[in-house]
């Protein structure tokens, strides 16, 4: 289970060396089918160390002829590179996204930092499979609409109210998203949780019964995530003693760091803070409903 960040971190790592092995292999093209060029670089790198010699062994003698030699390779090799139409940045590793310089991340208009959508839009489509999304690939952002329902700004309004959860940094804790069957809880919070990847953010989807067989190792990762949706949550889905168990340590940890976890069910909120086992139901009192 990787976050979009670490994945972004092994392709960047993985460019950052193509690109540098890219660069050599250009420069030694350069220097094959330009040997007067190559000839004058050796003479210049062989310059400078004969300078930093001088300054290592405190003998200023050589150095303003070494100085005047140097000018008069760098304007030859500079008038050599204009008249062979040589590329004066040959030696400079290209970047291969113009967008991102290679970085994986991009800046919109209002400042805020997303993934590339240039150079890792295929990065996202892991991610979101990696994040429990695997099996929903086509609860994709383009075809959400607030239409749904009927009642557009209301879907909007808690669309909105969830994404909030992860933009602002002053909402933390738990909230509860109780809305009835049928009325597209899962997309909204499905749009959500990839609105939150293409943000760079840690985020993942689960649905409560997950939580039965759920490795420890998994369990802990999610407890420093930024934001984590957990759907069809029940009251009932807390008398299995590994559910109940794995979500209140779960929550316990979350709300400890002050990070935003999203229970969505169909059950109205009252019904899910009588009815849950009493360790969560002390944690959904305080929740914020939605």
């Amino acid at each position: 289970m990787k976050t979009i960040n670490e994945l972004i971190a092994e392709r960047v790592a993985n460019t950052a060396l193509r690109r540098r092995i890219a660069c050599e292999d250009n420069i030694l093209a350069v220097y094959a089918a330009h040997p007067k060029l190559a000839s004058i670089d050796n003479d210049l790198l062989e310059i400078r160390k004969s300078k930093l010699i001088a300054a290592v062994d405190h003998d200023d003698k050589p150095v303003p002829a070494l100085e005047v030699r140097e000018k008069e390779l760098f304007a030859e090799r500079q008038s050599y590179i204009k008249d062979n139409n040589i590329d004066p940045d040959f030696e400079e590793e290209k970047h291969k996204c113009a967008s991102c310089k290679d970085t994986g991340y991009s800046v919109t208009k209002n400042g805020k930092r997303i993934v590339c959508p240039s150079c890792m839009s295929d990065l996202l489509e892991e991610a979101y499979e990696q994040a429990g999304m695997g099996d929903y690939s086509s609860y994709a952002l383009k075809a959400f609409s607030f239409d749904y329902t009927g009642d557009a700004k209301a879907r909007k309004a808690k669309f909105d109210a969830v994404k909030a959860l992860f933009e602002d940094e002053d909402r933390k804790g738990v909230a509860v998203y109780s809305d009835r069957s049928q009325s597209g809880k899962t997309y909204l919070t499905i749009v959500a949780v990839k609105y939150a990847i293409i943000e760079a953010k840690s985020a993942y989807y689960a649905k409560a019964e997950q939580f039965e067989d759920m490795s420890y190792e998994k369990l802990e990762a999610l407890k420093s995530y930024s934001f984590v949706a957990i759907d069809d949550y029940s009251a009932e889905s807390t008398y299995s003693r590994k559910v109940a168990s794995s979500l209140n340590s779960l929550l316990e940890a979350r709300c400890a760091n002050g990070l935003p976890t999203l229970i969505v069910s169909t059950s109205p909120y009252e019904d899910l803070v009588a009815g849950s086992d009493a360790r969560i139901s002390g944690k959904l009192i305080k929740a914020e409903k939605i």
